[in-house]
């Protein structure tokens, strides 16, 4: 609870998130307003109440979530309900760091996925979302106009076509080209882990709805980098930073 209040106090009376994501002894980055690190206000209360059934902190926390997720909006400037604001990318990532991922991708991915939990959290409580869920709907359909290619999300790379997924932002019959898509960029990467700290987690969990438990297997007991095999075999008793 003190952690949770501790997040809440940081948001600012325009909605702006103020947990500083510095640059190493440099300062602020800027990246404590993009919604892929802020994403953890709209993250942390919606986890507790799946695990609990607790709505204590959806009740706690929803007002200053809407005013985030305003101020989110305030990074599309031209109206076309794409918020590509980002500093880090998919932190960590080989694709990332080989600019081969769209980060514009990215933070459109997650302003979406912040307010459909958003969303979700204020029907838990009796709370009225119909103009969230219209404004929702608009962006849905630009993400998909802007990124949507043969069924291929941002790219053909692990990180976006995994997000995608997670997120619920793939139409039930576009779900294969997505899935196919991340399988072929498993292969072509030796069956190593492509993603960062964003994407690792919508890859497991994209590739286990989708039953694909032996591909995810292998990339996690590969010996070579990057996977959690070569953390292993290198002597990590905990997870390391970087791959």
């Amino acid at each position: 609870e003190a952690f949770m209040e501790t997040m809440l106090m940081d948001i600012k009376r325009d909605g702006r998130p103020e947990i500083v994501v510095p640059v190493i002894s440099t300062g602020e980055s800027g990246a404590q307003y993009d919604i892929t690190w802020a994403s953890a206000y709209f993250v942390f209360p919606y986890e507790l109440y799946m695990a609990t059934g607790d709505t204590y902190y959806i009740d706690r926390s929803y007002k200053d979530l809407l005013r985030v997720f305003d101020h989110a909006k305030t990074f599309d400037p031209d109206g076309d309900y794409i918020v590509t604001h980002n500093v880090y990318g998919d932190w960590l990532g080989y694709d990332n760091a080989e600019n081969k991922l769209n980060r514009e991708f990215l933070s459109a991915s997650y302003f979406w996925y912040c307010g459909h939990l958003l969303s979700e959290m204020m029907e838990v409580i009796g709370e009225d979302h119909s103009e969230l869920d219209a404004y929702l709907g608009k962006v849905y359909d630009a993400i998909q106009q802007k990124f949507v290619r043969s069924g291929v999300y941002g790219g053909r790379v692990q990180t976006s076509n995994a997000m995608a997924l997670d997120f619920g932002l793939v139409p039930e019959e576009g779900r294969k080209d997505a899935l196919n898509a991340i399988i072929k960029a498993s292969e072509n990467s030796g069956y190593t882990l492509r993603t960062g700290v964003l994407g690792t987690k919508s890859l497991y969990d994209a590739l286990s709805a989708a039953g694909e438990h032996k591909l995810l297997m292998d990339m996690t007991l590969n010996p070579e980098k990057c996977s959690f095999g070569y953390l292993i075999d290198n002597g990590a008793t905990t997870l390391w930073e970087f791959w």
